[in-house]
């Protein structure tokens, strides 16, 4: 019982130390020095800047004394320190859900459990509360400061205006003997000039009185009675501005920046002590767990000494066996390379065989065309024997020594009943016409043969300079029987130069090619083939409207023996062996497809490509025409 229960009580103790190694780790990595500086020295500039602000509107007494240039300088300096805060937020928020922040959070409240005097740490998602509270209450301050500052402006230029107005009046009023009404309109608006300095938006009776005392002023000019009305108008504009302006004032001083700034300074510094501590402790606790960490590898270092020579009796006898696996594995990894040939053999035959079958069924069409000609021709030569039997008698008759002219006339006479000379003339018409259909025929027998025999190359040097163009038209040929029911072909052959390459197995990748996309197009589609070049590359582009490839079966359909098609009806071999000969001309493939819209295959050839030092025979299996061309469509094509 003791003996099943010690792996289970070794696994917990392992577990619990690593436990403790991560409380430990975490807990003395804790302080984030950076961070803590930034937001204290953020929190003070934001403090003593708000404090400034209110110091230089309360300077601003009465709204007399232009502060704008100062006001700039601080809203600058404001707007930069408030940008900073936001950042950290930011910062601070990001972190705040992340693994190893939380990770940290448990290690600390782990590490503390066992001291209940220590205080609570700042939680990150409260200092991020209280941030965007300073934001939030810095905002406004920022708006009452502008709009302070712009109604500052808007009455120091009014009030000017109106002093320059003033005064440019009363000169006028004197200028035309006016003596009372001068002296009334000076004393008029000083007075109200003056109780607009001490007024306040509670109580703006004085300075309502006074405006209504200066428009009662008698001036005998209507004109300038006017300008001193509208005069008047602009000093109830003035003390709009006061008003407003002094409303910004009261909201400036009355802010909350400072003290909301110093109290999470206060919370933040007092945290960042409380995490300095615990760092400390930690790593002290780090140091002496290191230590018996260390005394605990001294002993089983001496526990591992005394298995050694136990370990090396079993590894004499483990390499033994591992000998015998080896030779096990080779022998198993010969037999897999025997069945490999074979299935790649079975595969070019099966392949082979499709194409025969396409081939004959291509020749015996036309063959059965012309035998059929062949048929009605000798029918219709007989007819046209019988009805010119009389005629050969006569002419036999005529070229007896002594003709007898009473036959010969007989013989003219039937001649004349019996001959039809239309139907001979139909006759003779419809045999050039069936020998010329057997001639067409024959042609395309001669031009289909030829064609395979030239596809082939067997005539040819292995590698050669060879026109993509004129192989794709063969392989066209050949494959014929698989794209004319309901598949339509569009060429766009471009000038391209002869490519060094072997045209066989160029030959073979195209029908391999040309099979999948008509096999994928199921019998109705579009093909489209086009070729381009530049100074160094061929390229060959064949393009289908079929089913498409998945994307996650895109970069697994040139591997061998992958195949999504039912068992026996795909090895997974032909994109693969056209990959290989690709490489062995040193090209490039590939493959661009959108499941339901079709598949573009792309290849690349260079023009003077290298010969291999073993580039395969003609009598080479691979070369066999039409080799790979049954396999899966399914991972070349199918969805």
């Amino acid at each position: 019982m003791v003996a099943m229960l010690r792996p289970f009580t070794n696994l917990v103790a392992v577990a619990l130390a690593l436990a403790l190694l991560a409380v430990l780790l975490l807990a003395s990595s804790g302080g984030d020095d950076r961070r803590q500086r930034q937001l204290d020295h953020g929190l003070r500039e934001l403090r003593e800047i708000g404090t400034a602000i209110q110091s230089e509107v309360v300077t601003a007494d009465g709204l007399e004394l232009d502060v704008s240039d100062r006001f700039r300088a601080l809203e600058l300096a404001y707007s930069t320190v408030t940008d900073q805060l936001e950042t950290l937020a930011g910062e601070i928020r990001a972190e705040q859900d992340s693994a190893v922040r939380q990770a940290r959070a448990v290690a600390f409240q782990a590490f503390n459990a066992i001291d209940a005097a220590q205080r609570e740490r700042v939680p990150a998602d409260e200092v991020v509360r209280r941030l965007e509270e300073i934001a939030a209450e810095s905002a406004v301050l920022q708006a009452d400061v502008a709009a302070f500052s712009r109604d500052q402006q808007a009455y120091l230029t009014l009030r000017d205006d109106i002093q320059e107005q003033g005064r440019d009046l009363v000169r006028r009023l004197r200028q035309r003997g006016y003596e009372t009404a001068a002296d009334a309109a000076f004393a008029g608006l000083q007075q109200a000039l003056d109780r607009i300095r001490r007024t306040v938006a509670s109580d703006t009776a004085p300075v309502d009185t006074t405006l209504a005392r200066l428009r009662e002023i008698a001036v005998p000019v209507a004109a300038l009675g006017d300008e001193l009305d509208a005069l008047a108008g602009r000093v109830s504009e003035l003390l709009a501005l006061r008003i407003a302006a002094s409303g910004h004032l009261n909201r400036v001083t009355a802010s909350s920046v400072p003290e909301l700034a110093e109290g999470l300074r206060e919370s933040v510094g007092g945290d960042y002590l409380f995490t300095l501590r615990t760092v400390s402790e930690a790593r002290v606790l780090l140091n002496v767990y290191t230590l018996m960490m260390l005394l605990i590898l001294v002993y089983f270092g001496v526990r591992l000494q005394l298995n050694h020579r136990v370990l090396n009796r079993s590894h004499m006898l483990l390499e033994e066996r591992v000998k015998e696996r080896t030779q096990e594995l080779e022998s198993a990894y010969d037999d897999l390379k025997e069945s490999q040939v074979q299935l790649v053999q079975a595969e070019k035959m099966s392949s082979l065989g499709q194409l025969v079958a396409g081939v004959v069924h291509e020749i015996n069409t036309p063959l059965l065309y012309v035998m059929n000609n062949t048929e009605m021709t000798h029918e219709t030569i007989g007819e046209v024997e019988r009805d010119l039997e009389p005629l050969r008698e006569l002419v036999r008759c005529l070229k007896e020594p002594e003709m007898d002219k009473t036959r010969v006339r007989t013989l003219l006479d039937d001649l004349r009943n019996t001959l039809d000379v239309d139907a001979l003339d139909e006759s003779l018409g419809e045999i050039s016409s069936l020998t010329a259909d057997s001639k067409e025929g024959l042609e395309d027998i001669d031009a289909l043969v030829k064609s395979l025999k030239d596809f082939s190359r067997l005539d040819r040097a292995t590698f050669d300079r060879f026109d993509v163009r004129d192989g794709l038209e063969k392989t066209l040929l050949i494959t014929k029987n698989l794209l004319k029911y309901g598949i339509e072909v569009e060429r766009e052959f471009g000038d391209v130069p002869e490519i060094l390459c072997a045209p066989s197995r160029v030959n073979q990748v195209f029908i391999n090619l040309i099979t999948n996309a008509a096999q994928a197009m199921d019998g109705e589609g579009r093909l489209t083939i086009r070729t381009d070049a530049d100074d160094d590359w061929v390229r060959v582009s064949i393009s289908d409207t079929g089913c498409g490839i998945p994307q996650e079966n895109l970069d697994k359909v040139l591997d061998p023996f992958f195949t999504t098609k039912p068992v026996g009806q795909g090895t997974g071999l032909g994109l693969s062996i056209v990959r290989k000969i690709m490489d062995e001309h040193r090209g490039r493939l590939d493959i661009d497809s959108t499941v339901g819209e079709g598949t573009s295959i792309t290849l690349s050839f260079p023009v003077d490509g290298q010969v291999p030092q073993s580039a395969p025979t003609q009598d080479s299996p691979e070369t066999t025409p039409g080799a790979g061309t049954a396999h899966d469509t399914d991972a070349a094509e199918a969805a």
